[in-house]
């Protein structure tokens, strides 16, 4: 049989009607309203405020202007050269055999070394050599016999005997691979590391998206000092 009275851990729905009865006959109804109206709005103003502050927003803008210019130095940065895949580097599944990808990030690199620097063979010949310290690969898709590979190359980072370049290789508006390469000077002769000359390194930050960000807020730098001459 009922008892009439709430179950143990239930809230009682005639608690509320009872209090709000009595509050009313002692005229404290509207105060209590009052209340409860004040703390609802001070709970709705904070949650309004907590991502809409002006410096919030002015910190989210400035972020943005910094991917944006990021964005822009490697756009201006990096190399890339176009590889057509051969018959014979596709494998039994008819696909371009993994290893591969090695090559022509090493073909791609021959390249970007022609255009920036010269004959790899004349930099050899006087004193200055590179060898293979680190090199990954990430598979995203296949390509095919026939088809036509860009090989995208940016300098990540110029260390001071190291080397270290991103690639990317696109097959169209598909990205196939993505890789990264670490090389090392040496000396030829003795094979012991050397430092990176200093005409190399001038001619290889021109493909390094942060020299190229430092070297256009430089440049942004020395334009609004001269405007406020």
């Amino acid at each position: 049989m009922p008892s009439g009275r709430p179950l143990p851990g239930r809230a009682n729905r005639n608690d509320g009607v009872a209090v709000d009865a009595e509050l009313a006959e002692r005229g404290e109804l509207d105060e209590k309203i009052g209340r409860s109206l004040q703390a609802a709005r001070a709970g709705m103003w904070a949650r309004e405020h907590v991502f809409v502050k002006p410096r919030e927003r002015g910190r989210r803008n400035g972020l943005g202007e910094n991917r944006r210019r990021r964005y822009a130095a490697r756009v201006a940065a990096g190399f890339t050269h176009r590889i057509r895949v051969r018959y014979g580097e596709c494998d039994p599944q008819g696909v371009v055999f993994n290893a591969n990808y090695l090559m022509y990030f090493d073909v791609a690199l021959t390249e970007l070394w022609r255009e920036a620097i010269g004959s790899y063979t004349d930099m050899i010949e006087s004193g200055t050599d590179m060898v293979v310290a680190e090199a990954r690969c990430r598979y995203l898709a296949p390509a095919g016999f026939d088809d036509e590979l860009d090989v995208h190359i940016e300098v990540a980072r110029l260390g001071t005997t190291g080397l270290t370049t991103r690639m990317e290789v696109g097959c169209g508006a598909t990205t196939v691979v993505e890789g990264e390469m670490r090389h090392v000077f040496i000396d030829p002769a003795t094979k012991a590391k050397k430092p990176i000359p200093s005409e190399i390194r001038a001619a290889l930050a021109r493909y390094c998206p942060e020299e190229q960000e430092a070297s256009t807020g430089r440049a942004a730098g020395e334009t609004f000092a001269a405007e406020r001459r």
